[in-house]
């Protein structure tokens, strides 16, 4: 098909404002807005005949030809850094991610050359949540309880991607760490980390 969906996430990446999107990702699911502005991202950079829907049977995202056969399908998924390091939450993690993954999988078009991509965001907060911002800010409580045994909140972070790129690579295939993004909200710093797991194609 000739696109690059990692080049697409990092131009996604570099013209949303970083407190933006830690905005998003205190207060709900980043992944949202961001598949709406890589949709966009998508679509400006498309070649000619191609068109990019959102929600397209239950994919995240789509890329149809001209003839409205579907080119690559995308789903995002974010999650919070902690889930990927603490050994009670990555079953959890695993599963829902790999879920996102087979659906995606299972939506390509038999018989069509079409590509699948998951792409997954790390949530991490930097800081503490102050109390104030309890009812602001999701799972402000629990993120507090991780954060505060670790001093090195970017090794933190660091070890959980190694594990979703060891994890999601042994069962999909390629994972591509892509870039993370520090933005602050509420005076609370928050790094995300994207990464792009490619499923092939069926042809």
């Amino acid at each position: 098909m000739g696109f690059d969906l990692a080049a697409a996430v990092r131009s996604t990446l570099t013209v949303m404002p970083a407190d933006e999107l830690a905005y998003y990702a205190l207060t709900g699911k980043p992944e949202i807005p961001f598949r709406d502005r890589l949709a966009f991202e998508l679509q400006t950079a498309a070649r000619e005949g191609i068109t990019v829907p959102r929600d397209y049977r239950r994919v995240d995202i789509a890329m149809l030809r001209a003839d409205q056969t579907a080119a690559a399908v995308i789903e995002l998924k974010s999650a919070y850094a902690f889930d990927a390091l603490l050994p009670a939450k990555q079953p959890s993690l695993v599963a829902t991610v790999q879920a996102e993954i087979d659906r995606c999988r299972a939506s390509t078009p038999p018989k069509q050359e079409c590509y699948s991509f998951c792409v997954l965001g790390l949530v991490h907060p930097l800081d503490r949540i102050p109390t104030n911002l309890f009812r602001t800010v999701k799972y402000a409580a629990e993120i507090n309880r991780i954060l505060d045994p670790f001093v090195d909140t970017a090794a933190l972070a660091a070890t959980a991607g190694r594990f979703v790129s060891q994890t999601f690579t042994e069962r999909n295939g390629h994972v591509r760490e892509i870039a993370s993004k520090v933005g602050t909200a509420f005076e609370i710093k928050v790094e995300t980390y994207w990464f792009v797991v490619e499923l092939g194609t069926r042809a």
